[in-house]
């Protein structure tokens, strides 16, 4: 009843943070919505759209609860929140395979009131980013039981199998599987031994079956520029020491904060009186490698060893993952905005911080608790000190898009307004949130050649009528660049904005204007 009770006020926190944000979604996550559509209409996509890499496993997922539920934001959002409820439940499973219950129970405690980091992008339906933690504990809880003493009775290969299967489908989610993946190889290849060749065979056919959807894309792509599909777009080596300390430097002053919860995901880092359980986290941690080390000089098996090599590893998966795809452009100071690629680090660091005060309690137990309400405390501080709309919008989007489209839409339905150019960020979200009555053509797409669905751009092209446009002006008095364009060029049009923050729409345009015509119109804030 304890872990029922753990799950139960985790629940609570992610319906508060999911409810207080009016269950808004954004562009990324509409993408996997609108991917789900088509999965109903009978096509078997094996990525993320637009991309060679992160699984679209989320998508089957989503299109399953639309066939029960139907779609709309909330049961977009529920496959993401019941893995993200899972994750407390395997944190406790994961802890108690290494530890014990009660460390297990507390380890649980501390996901279940998480850091505002965990809350908000475990609710995100990004494409796996729920799924990996919980993946991953799965992974690193086999991996426990092929490394210990009483899995040798049980013929390992067995295990080792299940293992590789399992790590061939976390790479295809998504790529944050390198954090579990690590670990995994290490420590089979380090315990050969005990493990057996017939083991890390057993390990090496089904990891390929496992990740099957992605390993053929691969083979698919070898002759390809752009065959390597996870390290596609990494830094110069020219520049790769430079941005190298960058992402170093972020990690340590940026993405740690932000991941204990100490600093907002966007903006502005201010020192709090919460920043005293730095030095907590900080001794839970480097006490849990000192009693690994002291194992390993020993030459006894330490279970926490698997926890410890994941630790070690996963500031080098963080900087790889930040020095790839174009990040590198983003790793700036005084934003927490790449933490993301942080998140399985949170199936070991509660679990080690629980450990830690657990030892404590035999020293004292009124400081172990009083560390364990301190900790609480800061994390439900992180959730409920923030605007849960704010939280739950895209930390990438330039300026801050309305939490409802419903005026839009109403608008667009009532002047039988179908087809429309406008940017990434509104697009995704009206057609999902229209279930594609209306459709739109990314004009950002067009200006990079990346278009993530050419079927709609296809059908805006195609349209008979002068398809419209929708800019965002964030209540600037200022005419937009676009509506002098137009008049520039003698183009007639109607208008309709709708404030505070400004939607505004251009329509019954007097002829077709592409994309390509006033593309210098189409500057920030607008995409």
């Amino acid at each position: 009843w304890i872990l029922v009770s753990i799950i139960l006020l985790g629940i609570a926190l992610r319906l508060y943070l999911l409810f207080g944000s009016q269950v808004i979604i954004e562009a990324d996550e509409a993408l996997v919505g609108l991917q789900a559509f088509g999965i109903l209409r009978g096509e078997r996509p094996i990525f993320y759209p637009g991309q060679f890499y992160g699984g679209s496993l989320e998508s089957y997922l989503v299109a399953a609860v639309f066939r029960l539920l139907g779609a709309s934001p909330l049961t977009l959002k529920l496959i993401p929140f019941l893995f993200s409820t899972l994750f407390i439940f395997m944190t406790y499973q994961l802890a108690r395979e290494i530890y014990n219950p009660p460390i297990g129970l507390l380890s649980a405690l501390f996901v279940a009131l998480c850091p505002l980091l965990l809350t908000a992008f475990s609710l995100k339906t990004w494409g796996g980013y729920s799924q990996t933690p919980v993946l991953g504990n799965l992974a690193l809880i086999l991996l426990q039981r092929i490394l210990s003493h009483r899995a040798q009775d049980k013929r390992p290969w067995k295990a080792t199998l299940g293992l590789g299967f399992l790590s061939g489908l976390g790479l295809w989610v998504n790529p944050q599987y390198f954090y579990y993946l690590g670990p995994v190889i290490l420590l089979l290849l380090a315990r050969a031994k005990r493990v057996g060749l017939v083991g890390l065979a057993a390990f090496a056919v089904s990891c390929p079956l496992g990740g099957l959807p992605l390993f053929l894309a691969i083979l698919s792509r070898s002759q390809d520029t752009t065959a390597n599909l996870i390290l596609e777009g990494v830094v110069s080596a020219q520049a790769f020491w430079h941005y190298f300390k960058a992402a170093l430097s972020y990690f340590i002053t940026d993405a740690l904060p932000t991941f204990w919860g100490l600093r907002p995901i966007k903006g502005e880092m201010v020192i709090t009186a919460a920043f005293v359980v730095i030095p907590l986290y900080l001794a839970a941690m480097l006490i849990s490698l000192w009693l690994v080390g002291r194992d390993l000089l020993a030459r006894r098996y330490n279970p926490a060893i698997v926890l410890a090599v994941t630790l070690i590893l996963a500031p080098f998966v963080f900087i790889l993952a930040s020095l790839t795809k174009g990040n590198f452009s983003v790793i700036i100071p005084d934003s927490g905005i790449l933490t993301h690629y942080l998140m399985p680090f949170y199936s070991v660091v509660p679990i080690l911080l629980a450990a830690f005060i657990w030892r404590l309690r035999s020293f004292s137990r009124p400081l172990a608790m009083t560390l364990v309400s301190l900790v609480l405390a800061v994390n439900l501080w992180s959730n409920l000190s923030v605007d849960p709309v704010d939280t739950m919008r895209s930390v990438f989007e330039n300026v801050p898009l309305p939490a409802s489209n419903k005026a839009l839409i109403d608008f667009l339905d009532s002047e039988g307004i179908r087809y429309i150019y406008t940017n990434h960020w509104i697009g995704f979200r009206l057609m999902f949130e229209t279930q594609e009555r209306v459709i739109t053509f990314d004009y950002t797409d067009i200006l990079y050649r990346m278009d993530r669905i050419p079927k709609y751009g296809h059908q805006v092209e195609a349209a008979e009528v002068p398809p419209a446009y929708i800019i965002f002006n964030p209540g600037w008095k200022q005419t937009p660049p676009l509506e002098k364009r137009f008049q520039k060029m003698g183009v007639n049009y109607e208008k309709k904005a709708f404030p505070p923050l400004e939607y505004i729409v251009y329509y019954r345009l007097s002829r077709k204007v592409h994309p390509s015509e006033v593309m210098e119109a189409l500057v920030w804030p607008y995409y």
